[in-house]
Order: C-alpha cells, then sequence, then structure tokens
C-alpha cells in the first residue's frame, strides 16, 4: 500500500510576491479556467490523500474502491520552453498520444484540465486535448466533456494534481459531471464547438455507460506534464468476509 498526497499551505509571503511581480497572480484573486476573463491565477490552500493498493489486494480485503487508476504518464520539456511559464504545445500532445490507445479514445468520456485560468496556457491546453483526443475518437462519439476545479477552490499548486483526482473520483461516485465556474460560451477564450469538446455550465448526470472513464492532466512550473486515466469501480453489493477483524484509525499530532 502507499499514502500519496499533496499539501498546499500559503504561510510565507514570498513565493505570493514573486508570482505577483511575474504577473501570474488574478488581481481578483480567482482562476477562471477557459474564460475570456482569465487574468491569471487565484492560489488555493488544500491537502489530499489517497490510499493506493492493488485492486486484488482491495478486493481481497473487501475494502471500498473509489476508482481504478488504468495508465499514468509524464514527461518534460522546460529546458527547450521560453519562458519557463509557457506550456509546451509539442510535450503535450505527445504525452496524450503515448497514454491513449483507441481502445482509450473511444471510453474516455471527461477530461480534468490543468486549467489554470490564464491566457496562454488554457488555449494551449484545450487545443492538446482537441487535437489528440476529442478529435480523434470514433464517429458517433459523445462530445468530450472538460473542466477545471480550479474555478471552484482555486490553484492549489503542490495539492493540484490530488484535487482533480478527488474531484474525479467524487464525480464518478455521483454520477455528475459538475459545472466549471466562471465559463460561459459568451465569454469562453476557447471556441469549443470547434475543437468538438464541451465545457459543462450546468451539473449533468454522467450518463449510464458500461465504464465511467476519465482523464486528469496536470502540469508542473517547470515544464513537467503528468496525465493518468482513471476507470470507476462497480463495487458488487455482495459483501464478502474477509475473516480479519476491523480496525478504526486515530491521527495523533504533536505541534
Amino acid at each position: 500500500m502507499a499514502l500519496c498526497g499533496g499539501v498546499s499551505c500559503i504561510i510565507q509571503p514570498r513565493v505570493f510576491v514573486a508570482l505577483s511581480k511575474a504577473k501570474m497572480i488574478s488581481p481578483e484573486g480567482t482562476s477562471k479556467p477557459f474564460s475570456s476573463r482569465a487574468d491569471g491565477y487565484g492560489r488555493g490552500e488544500g491537502c489530499g490523500v489517497i490510499l493506493l493498493k492493488t485492486l486484488k489486494q482491495a478486493l481481497e480485503e473487501n475494502d471500498h474502491v473509489w476508482g481504478i487508476m488504468r495508465k499514468t504518464a509524464v514527461n518534460q520539456d522546460g529546458r527547450t520552453v521560453t519562458p519557463i511559464t509557457k506550456p509546451s504545445v509539442v510535450q503535450q500532445e505527445e504525452l496524450l498520444r503515448r497514454i491513449y490507445s483507441q481502445s482509450d479514445l473511444s471510453t474516455v468520456q471527461y477530461i480534468e484540465a490543468h486549467g489554470t485560468g490564464t491566457p496562454v496556457g488554457d488555449p494551449i491546453e484545450a487545443g492538446s486535448i482537441s487535437k489528440v483526443i476529442a478529435k480523434a475518437r470514433p464517429p458517433g462519439s459523445e462530445t468530450l466533456c472538460i473542466g477545471s476545479v480550479k474555478g471552484n477552490i482555486g490553484h492549489t499548486e503542490s495539492a493540484a494534481g490530488v484535487a482533480g483526482l478527488i474531484k474525479v473520483l467524487l464525480m464518478m461516485k455521483h454520477e455528475t459531471i459538475v459545472p466549471s465556474l466562471f465559463y460561459s460560451e459568451d465569454s469562453a477564450s476557447i471556441d469549443a464547438k470547434a475543437l468538438n469538446v464541451k465545457v459543462p455550465t450546468k451539473a449533468e448526470k454522467w450518463g449510464d455507460s458500461v465504464e465511467r472513464v476519465a482523464g486528469i492532466n496536470n502540469f508542473g512550473f517547470g515544464g513537467t506534464n503528468a496525465h493518468v486515466i482513471v476507470k470507476q469501480h462497480k463495487q458488487s453489493q455482495v459483501s464478502r468476509k474477509s475473516g480479519r477483524k476491523s480496525h478504526k484509525y486515530f491521527v495523533l499530532c504533536d505541534f
């Protein structure tokens, strides 16, 4: 087993000052993914932790399985991009091509985008998702939905990846695709129709299907790109006794 997570706490002003001087922070303090009103990102704080184990072990121990991480991929191109804060179109597309097979393209229904709410980054990311995934899906496929949790909670930086993963798992549990705040068709920074994507503006039923599948994008400040494909696990209603004693865990903190 492995406990994996991310934490972001705004404790000292140094980073805030540096980001403000670089004009990366929204004067309004909010991230506005895929909106023409995007003026930088709003910093957020938070902590997210997940427990990872093999599916076989989880089923044997009668655990509640939130989702299955089918594939992961990482690449890097910070050295060749100028400025360092500008995303690499080439490497984003290369990463997505490497992780998505034809069967994945036919089953994925939603992409949780990095979507920080910056005038440069959002259109580049949406274009990469469109070219490699949305427009490459089999004819007759439903329009690919995309969104970003950063409109809701801000950019939690080192905790942004796990925040996106937790959001997707919760949407799968509640069978609902939630809207991205601050986005509207009238004030969009992308042409969603031309890109063959959809940014929901209200909560939508995540349609019944054999399996709910989503991809999650995350990019690092220095040029690292990461992606994971997550599949919903439909738990059997029949509870199996594992023969093990049930334990309760309590976290004790000493400050």
